[in-house]
Parts: C-alpha cells; structure tokens; sequence
C-alpha cells in the first residue's frame, strides 16, 4: 500500500519527535508535520498526504478544526489524544474519522491500522487503548 506522507497535526513537540522517530525508521514513509489549522491545511495542499494523524485536544480554536473540511483530502484521518476520555471514540467516528487512539498507544496502534488498511479486514478492538471506527 503506497500511502504516500503522513500529515501529523498536533502541538505537542514531545509527541510529535516521537512519533516522527518512529514513522521515518521503524514503519519507513516520509512525515510532515503542522502546528496549526492553518499550516495543516497549507500541508495538505502541498504534500496530498495518504494519512491525517490529527490531535483532539489542540490548544486554540475548535479542538477537531473542522475535520469534514480535512477529509476529502485524505483518505483517513486517525484521532489522537492524550486524555483517556470515554466519548472521544465516538465524537471522532461522528467527525469522519477512521480511527481513534491515544498517543501512549500510537505506535502499537499505527501498524495496525495500516493493517487494517490493507486487507480491509476488520480485527479486535483495543478498548481504550486503540479503537477503529469503520
């Protein structure tokens, strides 16, 4: 599956170096990054990632920033959080989203979505440390 670049749209510089680390060596695909709506939806623009990895509690603005807006240019969009919150599954599948984790599970959960992706096979839920959507 060629999914071209990862978008990560987060504003948190710890999670982001980490998971950069380990998109780029562990899983080998090209990552940008944005700290904004504003530079997400320049990014988009410029790099047509495969995949939005998008942050649920950003600082400033509608947390979610008008997802729907983000979709028709990507073909999914994984919300994270930080925060074990029961309704942020639920409040991303009503966004568009096609998965939802939290970041302490991010690269247990990232290949297994791409997984996922790939078969389009449905697997086992991790209750509250991975949730797909579809």
């Amino acid at each position: 599956m060629d999914l071209g670049t990862i978008l990560i749209v987060d504003d948190n510089i710890e999670f982001l170096a980490d998971a950069m680390a380990f998109l780029i060596n562990d899983i080998k695909i090209e990552v940008v990054c944005a700290f904004s709506r504003e530079e997400a939806e320049e990014k988009i623009r410029k790099y047509n990632p495969g995949i939005i990895v998008l942050d649920l509690g950003m600082d400033g603005g509608d947390k979610l920033f008008a997802l729907k807006d983000l979709r028709p240019e990507a073909p999914t969009i994984l919300m994270i959080s930080e925060n074990d919150n029961d309704d942020y599954p639920e409040l991303s599948k009503e966004m568009g989203a096609d998965a939802y984790c939290l970041k302490s599970s991010f690269t247990s959960a990232f290949p297994k979505l791409l997984k996922y992706l790939e078969t389009g096979l449905n697997f086992v839920t991790y209750r509250k440390k991975m949730c797909l959507i579809k």
